[in-house]
């Protein structure tokens, strides 16, 4: 891991300076381009002032390698604190989770295990203040068994989910170590690890299901349970399938605090600390259903228009999703729904900072753009 140890310093210069260069960036009616990348985005965070991407690179010959990059809300102070490059790793992971001067992100390694089977190790880490740190590492015998890390997010800390895989082969090929074939897994269990900021120790939140889908604000931790047992396959990455509710948990006394139940799963969850907002896809159609966070009541159930995607960021006052290629947004104050912009290409992986909604769209020959716009 010595290429992502030595930029730590980079990244905590682009952290610590966002908040002054997100302070005097000019509010536009129109997005502004704030990072322009040759190779295709494949996930983005925002918080804080702190935009976080990554972007997906491939070798022509089956490696993979997703970078991590940083910069201000403001467009500057860029760091890559994962550079991908021919040669490199061969790391699938796309996970990402900012933090005050703190920037969370996966890597899944993929390598030869033996003969017939690759190995994934799935490894979380925490950069900012310092070296790269550890958080959790985690091994997958790709169609055999181990574990890996799912969905997680930023709460005062990081909070992660760890899956178990279990090999059901009836010849239990992998544990025979010299007969070969595809071998046959599903996952069978999650749990909900969690590592205050400080520490980088992990232990389970006792009781709570690992998350298909994912959101916090200390002290709320928003879970849509993972349905389980899930089949494997070959897959590098759990699969990410949920249940029809959301799980609210209470993160400094480690208590569930309540549950709700939706006509479908969840495709994307949000939450501000005061409501916790669903994508939900129900047989009648994509629904934005948003609960209390003091004791999931259901404050509000929409029935969304055009083709959405499972795209959600919430704020103190507002709520944001995309339809189509639009950007759409429900002020709580006036109960108003706007179109706040309309493009050329489709917007992914919305997040609001700073009162500005960020996302990424990428064009026909894969060079993708982060653009921010400011909310009215």
């Amino acid at each position: 891991m010595g290429r992502i140890v030595g930029i730590a310093a980079a990244v905590v210069i682009a952290l610590g300076c966002a908040a002054s260069s997100a302070g005097t960036a000019a509010a536009a009616p129109t997005p502004a381009t704030i990072a322009v990348t040759s190779r295709p985005i494949v996930a983005l965070a925002a918080a804080g002032g702190v935009v976080a991407y990554r972007s997906h690179f491939t070798d022509g010959s089956g490696g993979v390698c997703n970078s991590v990059h940083t910069l201000s809300l403001g467009g500057g102070g860029e760091s890559v604190p994962k550079r991908c490059s021919a040669g490199g790793s061969n790391d699938h992971g796309t996970g990402l989770a900012l933090g005050p001067r703190a920037l969370y992100y996966d890597s899944i390694e993929v390598e030869p295990e033996n003969a017939t089977h690759d190995g994934a190790e799935a490894i979380l880490w925490r950069v900012g203040g310092g070296a790269p740190v550890k958080l959790a590492d985690e091994n997958y015998e790709i169609t055999c068994s181990g574990s890996g890390i799912g969905p997680f997010a930023y709460a005062a800390g990081v909070a992660f989910t760890r899956t178990v895989m279990t090999e059901v082969d009836p010849a239990m090929e992998c544990q025979l170590g010299s007969g070969g074939g595809p071998g046959i897994s599903r996952m069978t269990a999650a749990t909900m690890q969690y590592v205050p900021s400080g520490s980088t120790t992990a232990t389970p939140v006792a009781g709570a299901p690992g998350a298909a889908r994912i959101a916090a604000r200390w002290p709320i931790l928003a879970i849509v349970p993972l349905k389980l047992p899930q089949p494997m396959g070959d897959l590098v990455a759990p699969p990410t399938q949920g249940t029809g509710g959301i799980e609210l948990w209470n993160l400094r006394t480690r208590a569930r605090r309540c549950t709700a139940n939706f006509a479908g799963a969840a495709a994307a969850v949000a939450t501000n600390g005061v409501q916790v907002g669903a994508i939900v896809r129900t047989p009648q159609g994509t629904n934005l259903a948003r609960l209390s966070t003091a004791n999931c009541v259901h404050t509000g159930v929409r029935l969304l228009a055009g083709r959405v995607p499972p795209e959600l960021a919430m704020g103190r006052h507002v709520v944001a999703w995309v339809s189509g290629r639009s950007v759409m947004a429900l002020n709580f104050r006036t109960h108003r729904v706007s179109r706040l912009f309309r493009g050329a290409l489709v917007p992914h992986g919305l997040a609001l900072s700073n009162g500005r909604l960020v996302w990424w769209i990428t064009g026909r020959a894969g060079a993708s753009r982060v653009v921010r716009l400011a909310l009215p």
